[in-house]
């Protein structure tokens, strides 16, 4: 079973902590999470919080393939 988090789930995190929110349609999204996995498994994260972002990594690839992506922008 897939964890993913929701929006309800940013109710956790306290209000003056800073937040990174990565969309799929971001031309960088999959190298940055593959990036993010790999940094985590050298820090220590567990194998499965690992696992499920490199899953994820492929995943946005799929997506991006099916709806397209850009270069970040503001908008």
């Amino acid at each position: 079973m897939k964890s993913r988090y929701t929006i309800e789930d940013l109710k956790n995190i306290p209000e003056d902590e800073p937040v990174f929110i990565i969309r799929a349609k971001d031309v960088t999204a999959p190298a940055v999470i593959q990036h993010w996995a790999e940094l985590a498994a050298y820090y220590g994260a567990k194998e499965e919080m690992v696992d499920q972002a490199a899953e994820l990594s492929l995943e946005v690839v799929e997506w991006q393939r099916a709806h397209g992506m850009k270069i970040p922008d503001m908008g």
